[in-house]
């Protein structure tokens, strides 16, 4: 399994890696345009991003894979720092099959859902 991440903090990248490493192999891309080069050339089994990215919006990208790869057919999990409802709403009605709250949930917690969506 090809599990693309998109966070451009390297803290978690690390952490991410660790935790999906019995998943099989974890992409990562810290900008959000390697992140969407990727998902161009390529399809992964699953795609975990922050939605606040240095050089475009979570959002172009969501809607981008959506148009390209069809909504739902890459299962999509957000780690996000943004907390606000109407945001996660917004997100959610994005077609993505998760979000989850940077310092409130847990990679486990991640993992968890991911799992869900690729067995």
């Amino acid at each position: 399994m090809k599990i693309l991440l998109i966070e451009p903090d390297e803290y978690y990248h690390d952490h991410f890696k660790k935790y999906f490493a019995d998943l099989g192999e974890v992409v990562v891309c810290k900008a959000g345009s390697e992140g969407r080069g990727l998902l161009r050339t390529a399809k992964p089994d699953a795609l975990v991003m922050e939605l606040l990215l240095e050089d475009l919006s979570g959002y172009e990208i969501l809607d981008e894979l959506n148009a390209s790869h069809g909504r739902g057919q890459i299962p999509v999990i957000i780690y996000s720092k943004i907390a606000n409802l109407e945001d996660i709403e917004q997100t959610l009605n994005r077609g993505v099959n998760g979000y989850f709250v940077k310092g409130r949930d847990s990679f486990s917690d991640v993992k968890k859902l991911l799992l869900a969506y690729i067995n």
